[in-house]
């Protein structure tokens, strides 16, 4: 999970960051688009990881 956060996570905020201060997120919203999906199916990866350790410390 580490390892899958580092390898595409923080690439991709760091690219969403970039394309939002230079204000490139207009003319490359497909590439926005991907980006913020990649990022958001990482965060989601992490939701569970969490939720089931939650579950399995609470059972």
């Amino acid at each position: 999970m580490k390892r899958l956060s580092y390898v595409v996570g923080v690439p991709a905020w760091l690219a969403i960051m970039v394309m939002a201060f230079s204000g490139a997120i207009p003319q490359h919203r497909t590439v926005f688009f991907i980006l913020f999906g990649a990022f958001g199916a990482v965060g989601m990866c992490q939701t569970v990881f969490v939720a089931r350790a939650l579950l399995r410390k609470l059972i």
